[in-house]
C-alpha cells in the first residue's frame, strides 16, 4: 500500500525548516492525513457537546471531558510522529499500540499542565477585565501572547525529550524565542495561516491542517535544537 512506502523527500527541499515540510507532505500525504483523522476524531465528542445543546448536561460533560483527557495523548503521539517524519522514518499503524502505552502518561503529565497554562491565562484576563484594572489586564494578555509563541515548540519538544518536566520544556521553549524570534515569527505566520485555513475549511481541518502545523513546528524547533548544539559545540572549543 502506498500508505506503507519509504519516506522519500527531495533532499534540496528538505533542507529548508519550512519548505522541507511541504516536500515530506508530498511524499508521504497518505500516512499523514491518516494520522490528522486520527488526531482529528478525539475533537468529535466535543463537538457533538457543543452542537447539540438538548443532550443531557452529563452526557455532554462526559463528552467534552473525553476529548479534553484524550486529545493531549493524541497529540503528544502526533509530534511523536511527526519528529519521525522528520527523519524519514517510515510511519507504521502498528506503531500506535505501543505509543500510546509509552507517551500516554508522560503526555498528561507533561503536555496537559503546559496547555493548562493558556486556559488560565485566558481565565485571568477574563477576570481582570471584569474589575478593569489597566496594567495587571495589560501584563496578562502579553503573558498569554508569550505563552502562545512558546507553544509553538511544546509538543515537538515534548516528542525529542519526552522525560522532561514541563517547566523544563517551558523554559526551552523561552530560550528558543529569545534566541531566535526571526525564525519563530516567521513559522508563527506560517501556522496562523495554515490554522486559519483549516478553520474555514473544516475538511481541510479534518484531514491535513493540524498535522502540517505540527510538521512545521517540528522542522523548525528541530532545526534550532541543531543550532543550538552547534553554537554550545563551539563555545566549549573557544573555551579551551
Amino acid at each position: 500500500m502506498p500508505f506503507l512506502d519509504d519516506i522519500d523527500g527531495d533532499d534540496d527541499a528538505l533542507q529548508h525548516p519550512i519548505w522541507g515540510a511541504f516536500a515530506l507532505l508530498k511524499d508521504n500525504l497518505e500516512r499523514l492525513m491518516m494520522a490528522n483523522i486520527g488526531w482529528s476524531l478525539q475533537l468529535l465528542p466535543a463537538i457533538a457537546a457543543l452542537a447539540f445543546p438538548q443532550l443531557p448536561f452529563v452526557v455532554r460533560l462526559l463528552l467534552l471531558l473525553y476529548s479534553a483527557i484524550a486529545l493531549t495523548p493524541a497529540t503528544g503521539i502526533l509530534y511523536t510522529w511527526m519528529a519521525r517524519v522528520n527523519q524519514r522514518e517510515t510511519l507504521r499503524l502498528e506503531m500506535l499500540r505501543e505509543d500510546f502505552r509509552n507517551l500516554a502518561l508522560p503526555s498528561l503529565l507533561r503536555l496537559a499542565p503546559l496547555f493548562g497554562l493558556l486556559g488560565i491565562g485566558y481565565a485571568v484576563i477574563v477576570l481582570l477585565g471584569l474589575v478593569h484594572i489597566l496594567l495587571l489586564d495589560v501584563l496578562a494578555r502579553f503573558g498569554l501572547l508569550v505563552l502562545l509563541v512558546c507553544a509553538l515548540y511544546w509538543g515537538p519538544l515534548f516528542a525529542e525529550y519526552p522525560g522532561r518536566s514541563p517547566f523544563s520544556i517551558l523554559r526551552q521553549s523561552l530560550l528558543l524565542i529569545w534566541n531566535y524570534p526571526g525564525q519563530t515569527a516567521v513559522t508563527g505566520l506560517f501556522v496562523i495561516l495554515i490554522a486559519a485555513g483549516g478553520v474555514i475549511s473544516i475538511a481541510g481541518f479534518f484531514l491535513i491542517a493540524p498535522v502540517i502545523v505540527a510538521l512545521l513546528q517540528t522542522r523548525r524547533c528541530f532545526a534550532l535544537l541543531a543550532r543550538e548544539q552547534a553554537r554550545q559545540k563551539k563555545f566549549k572549543v573557544d573555551m579551551v
